[in-house]
């Protein structure tokens, strides 16, 4: 019998906002969806769902990966 192939997160071009978004950043849906309202995240929707590329929030999470500068230096 044929089993049914389920891409794991790696595999997954599109991740649902939760539970994929939010465990990768650890940030909450409400601040996933302000991102994406403002047009710094990028999503697609299908309908009522909505969905993140992979590169996209990737794309994002560079775009808020601090360098060497003590910005965030307590």
């Amino acid at each position: 019998m044929a089993t049914r192939h389920e891409p794991d997160q790696q595999e997954r071009l599109l991740l649902r906002i939760h539970p994929d978004v939010t465990r990768i950043t650890n940030l909450g849906r409400t601040t996933i969806y302000n991102e994406i309202a403002t047009g710094r995240l990028r999503a697609v929707k299908f309908g009522r769902a909505v969905r993140v590329r992979r590169d996209d929030l990737e794309a994002w999470i560079e775009r808020h990966t601090t360098g060497d500068d003590d910005r965030f230096a307590a």
